[in-house]
């Protein structure tokens, strides 16, 4: 049987680094803090494998963070096998107790923190979803009514479109009315430029003797 020097859990204590906890945490000073370029954290308190944490990478960051979790699960269950071998009882581990109360109520009050966030998040997309389902309705509606007007103007250029062949065929119809007057008018004269000509050729083939005949007859005339 060990002796309470040389319990299970503490060879545990002894055992190899976890899986992931890197291998060269075996090595360097207890006090030893990391510091850059190829940082890496060393084994002892945790609180100095914390100092320099901001130089590290994002990497860095979490091996430092396994070794130290690594720790602390190692030292609960040494304390956990104490407390059942009877060598530590409820009035040593009261600090402890404390510092467990304290990390579940920072576990709660950080789950409680996460829980608003995600009702204000679902909040948010509420009212995204509504404000969109208003702006498809008020994008519908004009729609609509661009759609109206669309069509009214469409059917007003159709009108608009028979007006200008209607007056387009009665400008043609117009245009040929003129030009046969015209023809008419240009013929009339025509004529009555032949007929006038006509009539001074005639007087004068006739000569005096056409004169005299005109005198003859205005003197019957008068005696009579």
């Amino acid at each position: 049987m060990p002796n309470g020097n040389d319990s299970p859990d503490r060879q545990g204590l002894k055992r190899p680094l976890s899986r992931t906890t890197p291998p060269e945490l075996a090595h360097g000073s207890l006090f030893q803090a990391p510091s850059p370029p190829g940082p890496s954290p060393q084994p002892g308190f945790n609180i100095m494998r914390l100092e320099g944490i901001e130089q590290h990478s994002d990497e860095g960051k979490t091996r430092i963070m396994n070794s130290i979790a690594d720790d602390m699960s190692a030292t609960f269950r040494c304390i956990a096998h104490h407390m059942r071998e009877g060598n530590l009882d409820d009035r040593h581990v009261d600090g402890m107790n404390s510092t467990l109360e304290n990390i579940c109520d920072a576990n709660v009050k950080y789950r409680l923190k996460l829980e608003h966030q995600v009702e204000r998040l679902r909040t948010q997309r509420r009212l995204m979803r509504q404000e969109y389902r208003g702006f498809a309705r008020e994008i519908d509606t004009m729609g609509q009514r661009y759609r109206g007007k669309v069509q009214s103007l469409a059917s007003q250029v159709k009108d608009l479109q028979k007006e200008v062949a209607l007056l387009t065929g009665e400008k043609g119809l117009l245009r040929q009315f003129w030009e046969e007057q015209s023809q008419r008018e240009k013929m009339a004269i025509g004529r009555c430029v032949s007929e006038e000509r006509a009539t001074d050729e005639g007087y004068n083939a006739q000569g005096p003797e056409g004169d005299a005949d005109e005198a003859w007859e205005e003197e019957s005339d008068h005696q009579e």
